[in-house]
C-alpha cells in the first residue's frame, strides 16, 4: 500500500528543472515573434511612407513633381507589391503585429501562470 502512495505525487526534483525549461522556451519564442513584430515594424513604416508619397503625388500640381513621387513609390514598393494593392498590405501586416503583440502577451502570461505553480 504504501508503494502505491507515492504514485500520482510530483518529484520537485523532476519538476522544477522542467518549469525551468519550460520558461526558457517560451522566452525564446518570445524572443523570436519579438523579431518578428520589428520586421512588421518597420514595413509599416515602409508602407506609411509610400502612403504619404501617394497623397503628395496626387496633391501635385505638375506633372514634374507626380513624376517625382511616383518613383519614389516604386523605389519604396518591393515584389508583389503596387500602388493599387499596397494599403491591403498595409493593412495586414498591422493586422499581423497586433496579432503577434496579442500572442507574446498570452506568452507572459503563461510565464506567471507556471511560475504561480506550487511545486
Amino acid at each position: 500500500m504504501e508503494e502505491n502512495s507515492r504514485i500520482g505525487k510530483l518529484n520537485p526534483k523532476i519538476v522544477k528543472p522542467l518549469c525551468k525549461v519550460v520558461i526558457e522556451d517560451i522566452q525564446y519564442e518570445i524572443s523570436c515573434i519579438f523579431e518578428y513584430t520589428r520586421y512588421l515594424r518597420e514595413e509599416i513604416q515602409r508602407l506609411e511612407k509610400v502612403s504619404e508619397y501617394h497623397i503628395k503625388m496626387e496633391k501635385s500640381k505638375t506633372e514634374r513633381k507626380k513624376k517625382y513621387y511616383e518613383e519614389g513609390i516604386k523605389m519604396l514598393l518591393q515584389r508583389r507589391e503596387d500602388v493599387r494593392n499596397y494599403k491591403y498590405v498595409l493593412e495586414e501586416y498591422r493586422v499581423a503585429l497586433l496579432k503577434r503583440k496579442e500572442i507574446i502577451n498570452n506568452l507572459y502570461d503563461e510565464i506567471k501562470q507556471i511560475k504561480k505553480l506550487r511545486i
